[in-house]
């Protein structure tokens, strides 16, 4: 297993984390979830957001961080095996390391 592959999957284990912690927004709604292309274009026409991390959660589900390099906006997709995804959490400037940083353990 890589470095970068190890770093991906402790991602994942810390958006896990965050779903527990991080209000969906300010308002406390549940959940936003839709087939995963439906969330996907969403994010994209709505926000200019595109995936810009990835890693595999233990149960199947796929967690993606979503980012806008325009904008600092950032949010957190949870992809269920059954294609379902959820926004599980999002906020404002993120900063988003390039991989040589991330292997250098800048």
């Amino acid at each position: 297993m890589t470095r970068l592959t190890r770093i991906l999957i402790a991602l994942a284990a810390g958006a896990a984390a965050l779903t527990l912690s991080v209000s969906v927004n300010a308002a406390d709604a549940a959940p936003s979830c839709a087939r995963r292309p439906a969330v996907v274009d969403g994010l994209k026409r709505n926000f200019a957001e595109v995936p810009v991390a990835v890693g595999l959660q233990a149960d199947g589900s796929m967690m993606e961080v979503f980012a806008s390099p325009k904008t600092g906006s950032w949010t957190i997709v949870v992809t269920r095996p059954n294609g379902t995804s959820c926004a599980v959490a999002d906020g404002e400037n993120i900063e988003v390391r390039p991989v040589s940083a991330l292997e250098s353990g800048s």
